[in-house]
């Protein structure tokens, strides 16, 4: 799929797809949306960014957790948590191997917290929209 202007194959006009231009409207709208959010939640909140993260964090992992109980991802972990290290000396066990992906997924997910906190910062202090 080509996302720029193209000429279209019968004819020598240049189209231009709606899907560039739509996308890009729907980000601008939506993130002027969730700035103004932030900040009256923010306001709400009487100023505790922190707990505004907090809040954010948790709903996101209460969302998440009917998801994991309707794909059947549970019967993965009661695996991954249940599964001894295959044969060989070279093998890790697989509750091994989820621990040190969560150290590294735990180290980049405090970089986009402090993204998040800073996001948060900002909106409460200088939104240009509200």
């Amino acid at each position: 799929m080509f996302f720029g202007p193209a000429p279209a194959r019968d004819s020598d006009k240049v189209t231009y797809p709606f899907l560039g231009p739509f996308t890009g409207m729907m980000s601008s709208v939506l993130t002027a949306i969730h700035s103004i959010l932030i900040k009256a939640a923010i306001e709400v909140l009487q100023g505790k960014t922190m707990d505004l993260v907090w809040y954010n964090n948790s709903l996101s992992a209460i969302g998440l957790l009917p998801l994991v109980l309707l794909t059947g991802e549970w019967q993965e972990a009661v695996l991954l948590f249940t599964s001894a290290a295959e044969d060989g000396a070279d093998q890790y066990s697989p509750l091994h191997t989820f621990i040190v992906g969560s150290i590294i997924t735990g180290i980049f997910g405090y970089i986009l917290l402090s993204q998040s906190i800073e996001i948060m910062l900002n909106c409460g202090v200088a939104s240009s929209l509200t």
